[in-house]
């Protein structure tokens, strides 16, 4: 099958499925001026971000062991992890904030047959 099988290929798949996902979400979220959309596209975009760590994670812990790093790279799989829960926490105090701001002055939703579609 080549260069990418496995695991690669459905963690690729799944990044152009989310990237798809996130365009369509930001786009329709800005132009209607939903939070939902656009929370949502940012939970999208830590997907994406979640992913391209999975991915170079994965490409890193195939490495073999050497004088330095007698167990191999495999470590860097816990690392990326770690990545993706730091991202993760600060998006959702993000949308915290911007909730709470809508919360005190309400806005309204510009364009909601297009939000409903999306």
């Amino acid at each position: 099958m080549g260069r990418y099988s496995g695991k690669t290929c459905r963690l690729i798949f799944m990044l152009v499925i989310t990237v798809i996902f996130f365009v369509a979400e930001i786009v329709a979220g800005y132009m209607g001026n939903s939070i939902a959309l656009v929370s949502d596209s940012f939970n999208m975009l830590s997907d994406i971000l979640s992913l391209c760590v999975g991915l170079t994670a994965s490409w890193v812990s195939r490495r073999s062991g050497s004088g330095r790093s007698t167990y191999g790279w495999v470590r860097a799989e816990v690392v990326g992890a770690l990545a993706n829960a730091v991202f993760l926490a600060a998006l959702c105090f993000s949308i915290s904030v911007e909730a709470m701001r809508r919360l005190a002055r309400p806005e309204a939703i510009d364009d909601p047959g297009l939000v409903l579609v999306v």
